[in-house]
């Protein structure tokens, strides 16, 4: 709407009526919402407001919401600030407006402030600190305007009287307004990137970050296993080299944990009895398969071949090739490979 109209024209206001685009409001609705500088710092402690009673439509609700202070003139006038620079001090000066962030007389203070601001039949104000917002209905946008002109003199002969200035930035400036007004449309819309990336760098860094999560992905893997055991890389072992398919495959499994006991079935919902066959009490694990009472005979002989070796109680990572000498390795999984044979259990690893 143009802002030069007959309502702006004729105002003595020092702020011309500027009402936002037929665009944005209806025909029949407008609004105009003005900014005070430094809220209400610039109200003087003294003179206070006439009578120091609150009589507005809000003040009176407010009164007996916050009770008075025993000593209320204390936390208006009986302050000051000295500044301090290092070790020198400068002399006090008095604090002659404004009163403390969260002191109880701010809510008081604000509605009798508002005890006489000028309320017009014609439009709605809505006051919060030092934002003013003057809203208005009428048949026509021309009707619209005159109401919220004569609210504004009003406004203003009232922020005139108690000392309080207006932002200039928001004060009708046609461009300040047409400029929030872009910047905020602006932030409903999503940034364009307009960067030409090459498809070969594209693809090369696809490959880099691939490749770089599968060995991150795999060393986790590797490292730590069901059986607790840690593998401090992820090179081949000699347990990977076998004549016998069916002996690497048993090996890889008790490595790994994932075998065809009872124990890892009963996990995976595929057997009901977690158990040893032959140990009704003792669960069906890699650990208890060389410790079974069934095999005996062949566990004898395993712990035979390995006394040479100076091995007494083997772990179950060492008798799987998880000794740090690769030597010592290859020759305890040989021995472990040959009572896994013999002891007729391979159909169940």
């Amino acid at each position: 709407m143009d802002t030069t109209s007959s309502a702006s024209k004729r105002t003595r206001s020092p702020f011309p009526l500027c009402l936002v685009s037929s665009e944005q409001l209806s025909s029949d609705q407008a609004d105009k919402t003005c900014k005070l500088a430094r809220s209400f710092a610039s109200i003087t402690a003294s003179p206070t407001p006439r009578n120091a009673t609150p009589h507005g439509p809000s003040a009176s609700a407010s009164a007996s919401a916050f009770p008075l202070p025993s000593q209320p003139t204390s936390l208006i006038i009986i302050r000051s600030f000295s500044l301090v620079i290092g070790n020198t001090h400068s002399r006090s000066y008095p604090v002659t407006r404004g009163i403390p962030q969260g002191s109880p007389l701010s809510p008081i203070l604000f509605n009798i402030l508002l005890s006489d601001f000028p309320y017009s039949p014609c439009t709605h104000a809505l006051i919060y600190a030092d934002d003013i917002s003057l809203l208005c209905s009428a048949p026509t946008i021309q009707e619209a305007q005159d109401h919220l002109q004569r609210g504004l003199d009003a406004v203003h002969s009232w922020t005139t009287r108690w000392g309080l200035t207006w932002v200039p930035s928001h004060i009708g400036v046609r461009g300040n307004i047409v400029a929030d007004r872009a910047a905020a449309e602006a932030h409903s819309h999503p940034s364009p990137i307009n960067l030409t990336t090459d498809q070969t760098d594209s693809l090369t860094n696809l490959k880099t970050t691939c490749n770089r999560h599968w060995d991150t992905e795999l060393t986790d893997a590797l490292q730590y296993t069901s059986l607790g055991r840690i593998r401090h890389d992820t090179r081949h072992h000699l347990w990977t080299h076998s004549p016998s398919r069916a002996l690497d495959t048993a090996v890889t499994r008790l490595r790994i944990g994932h075998t065809r006991l009872n124990s890892h079935l009963h996990k995976l919902g595929m057997t009901e009895d977690p158990h040893c066959p032959w140990c009704p009490t003792q669960l069906d694990t890699p650990e208890h398969l060389l410790h079974c009472p069934r095999h005996h005979s062949h566990r004898m002989a395993l712990l035979q071949s390995l006394s040479p070796l100076l091995l007494r109680r083997p772990t179950l990572a060492e008798l799987l090739g998880g000794s740090p000498d690769p030597g010592l390795a290859f020759k305890v999984l040989k021995h472990t490979r040959t009572f896994l044979q013999k002891s007729g259990q391979l159909h169940r690893i």
